[in-house]
């Protein structure tokens, strides 16, 4: 509290409390403020224009955030709370980039991030939640999703849109069309089996090191 006072009386403002025995206490401060444009900002933000995302968020006020920020950058975006509502969209029609957090009523956003690039291999991922997973982050990596941690910014969340879906749009096919992979997890496999079919690669899957060098002396 002795911290708060300092701060407020360096803003010009004034702090106190009122406290009733068996009752509590309410503290309270006031600043004086300029009211400012809203729209109003000194950070350059990302051009979204052009960009297609589907945001699955269960928070109300946190998934209209995300819907706000991203189309005041110029982005179409379509909701929904819930996973079945996520993967009946996905669905429907195709999105250049999907945000999704990770704690949903009836699901997991991972699960559902997994369900969506089965049938939409094009789309980009990115998970938005507040978990600081280490683990989470490792899984999402070897799915090529992103991982952003809230709250973020508002320029913050552009960039991870924008950046995901450069990436995805700008996948070129012009060099080898015979891979060799090797990867353990039967989820990553099924996932990269069916975008690589997609594009017409030819792809040999093995689930250890040793099957990967008996694979190249073949």
């Amino acid at each position: 509290l002795s911290i708060s006072k300092k701060l407020v009386e360096l803003m010009n403002g004034q702090i106190g409390v009122t406290s009733k025995v068996d009752k509590g206490s309410t503290f309270w401060f006031e600043i004086p403020t300029e009211e400012v444009d809203t729209n109003a900002t000194t950070v350059e933000l990302p051009d979204l224009t052009g960009i297609s995302v589907l945001s699955v968020e269960d928070h109300p006020q946190g998934a209209k955030e995300i819907m706000n920020s991203l189309r005041s950058m110029g982005a179409t975006v379509e909701s929904c709370p819930t996973y079945k509502e996520g993967l009946e969209l996905a669905k429907a029609r195709p999105f250049d980039v999907a945000v999704i957090d990770q704690g949903l009523p009836d699901g997991l956003g991972l699960d559902l991030i997994k369900d969506i690039m089965k049938i939409r291999p094009s789309t980009g991922m990115v998970m938005y939640t507040v978990r600081d997973d280490i683990g989470l982050s490792h899984s999402l990596k070897a799915l090529g999703a992103n991982y952003l941690t809230k709250p973020a910014s508002r320029a913050g969340l552009g960039e991870a849109v924008k950046n995901t879906a450069r990436r995805f749009s700008t996948i070129n096919m012009e060099g080898p069309r015979k891979l060799l992979i090797a990867e353990d997890t039967d989820s990553v496999v099924e996932i990269l089996r069916r975008q690589l079919d997609k594009l017409g690669v030819d792809a040999t899957f093995v689930s250890n090191g040793n099957e990967a060098l008996r694979a190249l002396e073949s």
